[in-house]
């Protein structure tokens, strides 16, 4: 009779293969929950949903489970998915807030604000001191063109968390959406009070003003906020209107010479902004303004000056800087 001798290491490796066997057999729900988390935390949205997928085979009745997986679902941009996972986890566990506002991010992502507002009055109904959900609700009220709605929210988000910049931003958008030029300066103005460093807020203040006719308020905000951020469109665009408007005699004499000397500031700062970045041609149409509007401005035609050397424009350098030499001889 033959005998059959087995190799020793091709023992050994079957032997450990069998282990391996075993314990991929004995992984259980919550070990795959647990690598998907990790993966997640890795930004591996791939990896983590394969993981969360095998310990929902392993347990369909984890609510975290689908909550996660709703998260993963959501950094990869598929809201609809998202939001049946984030659904399966409200089944399971209906008095989870999170659940519930996660899924109405995830449907103002796909801009259904009346299912956002509906899960954001959930929210509410399950803490009604949620100064986020209030917050959350009247932006969404707001974005589907509910004003008079979205106002009472916001003020309650307020009275709840009078520090909450978000919310007086966006009470003052929709006041100004109203109308209420006051309301919204009062809010901005609250922002800031918060957030000295916030450029948008200076910009859509600066526009409130304006449609107060305090167009000297208006150019004061757009300079700031193009101080703050020179490259901020809203108040380049809005500057570049009200030069404009002084340049075509729009406003009235008394108004331009008061405005004049602010927009140069403005236009000139802007410039500079654009020339610490490189931009040497926006800085020069920049400087440009500024000089037109103050054409005895020396330190625009010294800066104006620099930036055509960086240019090439060798010509334009010296002859900016032999203007600039002489205006400032005559201080």
């Amino acid at each position: 009779m033959r005998k059959f001798i087995i190799n020793p290491i091709s023992g050994y490796l079957l032997f450990a293969l069998s282990l391996l066997g075993i314990a991929f057999a004995q992984q259980t729900a919550e070990d795959f929950y647990k690598s998907g988390n990790a993966r997640a935390v890795t930004s591996d949205w791939d990896g983590a949903i394969a993981d969360y997928n095998r310990a929902i085979e392993l347990n369909p009745n984890v609510a975290v489970i689908y909550y996660n997986r709703a998260g993963a679902k959501a950094r990869k941009g598929d809201w609809d998915e998202s939001i049946a996972d984030y659904s399966k986890a409200i089944e399971l566990n209906p008095q989870d807030a999170k659940a519930y506002t996660s899924r109405a991010s995830a449907k103002a992502n796909k801009s259904d604000w009346d299912g956002a507002i509906a899960d954001y009055s959930k929210v509410i109904e399950l803490n009604p001191q949620d100064a986020t959900a209030y917050n959350n609700r009247g932006s969404a009220k707001g974005k589907n063109g509910d004003w008079d709605g979205a106002i009472p929210d916001l003020t309650k988000a307020i009275e709840l968390n009078p520090q909450d910049v978000k919310a007086c931003a966006d009470r003052a958008a929709a006041a100004g959406n109203k109308g209420n030029w006051a309301g919204a300066i009062a809010d901005y103005t609250k922002v800031i009070e918060l957030n000295p460093q916030d450029a948008n807020a200076h910009a859509y203040r600066g526009i409130a003003r304006a449609n107060q006719g305090d167009w000297d308020g208006a150019v004061t905000d757009y300079l700031k906020a193009l101080t703050l951020n020179p490259d901020l469109a809203i108040a380049a665009n809005r500057l570049e209107n009200y030069k404009s408007n002084l340049t075509g005699a729009i406003v009235d004499n008394n108004r331009t010479v008061e405005l004049t000397p602010k927009l140069a500031i403005a236009f000139y700062e802007r410039g500079n902004g654009k020339a610490d970045k490189g931009d040497w041609a926006g800085a020069i149409t920049d400087y440009d303004h500024a000089i037109e509007l103050n054409p005895k401005n020396a330190a625009a035609f010294n800066a104006r000056s620099s930036a055509k050397g960086k240019k090439g424009d060798l010509a334009g350098a010296v002859a900016d800087l032999k203007r600039s030499l002489e205006l400032d001889s005559k201080k």
